[in-house]
């Protein structure tokens, strides 16, 4: 069995009936400074990097093994297992960080094209000034059209109304 510092590499006799969580009370029995309150954060795995359930026999394992690392010594088989803490999922290395600052860059772009040019060589700056231009001469006469309505209007209520003045006394 391979594991981890300050574990050394190490060989742990177990009945074929046992469970791979059985093998945690073996090697605390064997090594008695190993915490069995880690053993929820520690995993088994092969050579091929199968990690198998907890509740799978040893026998069952070595059955699953046949044909690739199988070891003979003296007459018996031999199942090779590494422990290794487990690598718990975090939020995402530089590329879930990339991903994230696309998506507030993408809502904060603007399309600001006034420096680019047109077929024809021209900047579309000056397109869109031209065009705003021309729109604005176009509706002229009706915005002067209402300013002169606004302003007969006016005159007509300031002739129409009476006012009285009231002398001032100097």
């Amino acid at each position: 069995m391979k594991s981890f510092l300050p574990f050394p590499i190490f060989a742990v006799s177990a009945p074929e009936s046992a469970q791979i969580q059985d093998l945690f009370a073996l090697i605390h029995g064997r090594y008695p400074s190993f915490p069995t309150s880690l053993a929820s954060s520690l995993v088994f795995s092969t050579h091929a990097g199968y990690v198998p359930p907890l509740e799978l026999r040893i026998s069952d394992l070595r059955a699953e093994e046949e044909g690739t690392e199988e070891v003979h010594v003296n007459g018996s088989n031999m199942v090779t297992l590494r422990l290794s803490p487990r690598i718990l999922g975090g939020k995402g290395g530089f590329g879930s960080q990339l991903h994230a600052a696309g998506g507030r860059m993408s809502s904060q772009k603007t399309s600001n094209n006034d420096s680019c040019r047109d077929l024809s060589g021209r900047r579309l700056s000056t397109i869109k000034e031209a065009k705003k231009l021309a729109d604005y001469i176009e509706h002229e006469p009706a915005r002067h059209q209402i300013d002169i309505v606004r302003f007969v209007d006016r005159l007509k209520r300031l002739n129409t109304e009476k006012r009285e003045r009231e002398p001032i006394n100097y």
